[in-house]
């Protein structure tokens, strides 16, 4: 409790204890000093000294009374006893009020009928004081409505109106305090809150759609699309599987077709940081699909400019990248011409997924530029490092070769350009050449042991784990049952 919160009900108490001692032994003698001996008569067994000092008295006691009440309803004091904390509003009229009732007791208890003037004066200067802050009262009796509604509570995110939005910091007598985006604070007089139209985004639930507006070009067919799209909103780790996100065909703009994404979100906090992760892995997923992000019909095309040439520094050279990869070493230069020109050139953003565990394929990549995250997952669903790539590896051989389902989850640490080679681009050449096809399967048994042993660990590190959980179990037990706990 502040102890500067008590200097004043301190001070008036040690006053209220003077003027009692003057009254009880000097009150005579000062007014036979002060005043007339006509008026001194009247006045010297007053006892007005005696009720003015007995009043301080009392009243400085309210104060204190009034001081505690308002620590027992403070901030702090809910917090620390994990109670809900209550409107700044409500805690000042109930600590005013209880002082207000106090003090009128206390002058009704010692002055008697003689303070009733007194209350009528006070009641005629009410009412001047009401014509002159019927704006203050306004304020404070929207307050109270707000209050007895609750439209929003204490960190509730909301808008009012199309003035701004933030988190509800407090609502005092007089206005309602929202932190904005920017750490700043914005504070709106409660008569203007209780007239505009408040959306609040934490209520009923947590759960809040966000909308966001994509254009495509009128040669990438919808269905494309709405994939590529799809694909990147299951990406994106903070947008929630349940409810389902939805992607729509909007509009049909003079330049682009518009599809509109509909997903949800908990974190409305951070909307901006989801809405930008989105935004910016659409652009590497479009990229990589061959979907086109059109400019307005005012730009004229003559021809789409290759990757190479496209003023990205460094450039990516396919024929080098792919002869470093050693399923590919027993081709001929010609051959790996071939190979080269079926390839394509990707983009992932740093986070991005470039292949998960248990998906079908029939390509395989090499890491031209940037680095990735080989992971593993265990039958009890646990998820383990088992290798970082860099510039010059490749993966997904074997799902390029046999087509079986990918056996490791891969995933771009960083903006990285990858060099993907599919079933139908290798197929002439093992067609013309099938000897090539013995080359490739011996780097891929070596390569699959690899990965196996990877599995084994990690399932045998996962089992060690569940019998360390299992013998702590077993051996807290025994302890507890020891002690008697």
């Amino acid at each position: 409790m502040n102890v500067r919160s008590h200097l004043k009900p301190a001070l008036l108490f040690l006053a209220s204890l003077g003027l009692l001692y003057v009254g009880r032994f000097h009150w005579s003698a000062i007014v036979e000093a002060v005043f007339p001996a006509t008026i001194a008569a009247d006045w010297r067994g007053s006892d007005v000294p005696y009720k003015l000092a007995w009043s301080g008295l009392w009243i400085s006691v309210a104060l204190v009374f009034a001081t505690f009440i308002g620590h027992l309803l403070s901030p702090e004091f809910t917090r620390k006893h994990a109670r809900q904390e209550m409107p700044a509003l409500i805690r000042d009229l109930v600590k005013y009020g209880a002082l207000i009732f106090s003090v009128a007791f206390i002058l009704r208890l010692i002055w008697g009928d003689h303070v009733s003037p007194i209350i009528g004066a006070l009641g005629v200067g009410g009412v001047v004081l009401g014509f002159a802050l019927q704006e203050t009262l306004s304020n404070f009796f929207a307050g109270l409505a707000l209050l007895a509604e609750k439209p929003f509570a204490h960190q509730d995110w909301i808008r009012i109106g199309d003035k701004a939005e933030g988190a509800v910091e407090n609502i005092t007598w007089r206005a309602t305090k929202i932190r904005t985006r920017d750490n700043d604070y914005l504070i709106f007089p409660n008569s203007l809150v209780a007239k505009e139209v408040i959306v609040n985004y934490r209520q009923p639930t947590r759960l809040h759609a966000i909308r966001l507006t994509v254009g495509a070009s009128y040669n990438d067919p919808p269905d494309l699309v709405k994939k590529t799209l799809r694909q990147v909103i299951d990406s994106v780790p903070r947008i929630l599987k349940t409810p389902a996100p939805v992607i729509y065909v909007k509009q049909y703009a003079d330049f682009s077709i518009n599809y509109e994404l509909k997903c949800f979100i908990e974190d409305y906090d951070s909307r901006p940081l989801i809405e930008d992760d989105v935004m910016h892995r659409i652009w590497y997923a479009f990229r990589r699909a061959g979907i086109e992000i059109p400019f307005p019909v005012s730009t004229v095309y003559e021809h789409r400019v290759p990757y190479e040439e496209n003023g990205r520094k460094p450039a990516v050279h396919v024929q080098a990248v792919l002869s470093k990869v050693p399923i590919f070493t027993a081709l001929d230069a010609e051959s790996l011409e071939k190979l080269t020109a079926g390839a394509r050139v990707l983009d992932f953003a740093a986070g991005e997924p470039i292949l998960r565990q248990g998906e079908p394929g029939d390509a395989m990549y090499a890491l031209a530029l940037g680095g990735a995250c080989v992971t593993i997952r265990s039958e009890d669903g646990s998820e383990r490092d088992v290798a970082r790539l860099t510039s010059g590896e490749f993966f997904g051989e074997m799902s390029l070769l046999t087509g079986d389902p990918r056996t490791a989850t891969v995933t771009a640490v960083e903006d990285s350009v990858l060099v993907e080679v599919s079933k139908s681009a290798l197929l002439p050449i093992l067609q013309a050449q099938p000897a090539v096809a013995e080359r490739m399967a011996e780097v891929m048994a070596m390569r699959r042991q690899g990965l196996d042993r990877a599995h084994q660990d990690a399932a045998v590190e996962t089992k060690r784990h569940a019998e360390v959980q299992t013998a702590t179990k077993s051996l807290l037990g025994r302890i507890r049952g020891f002690f008697g706990l």
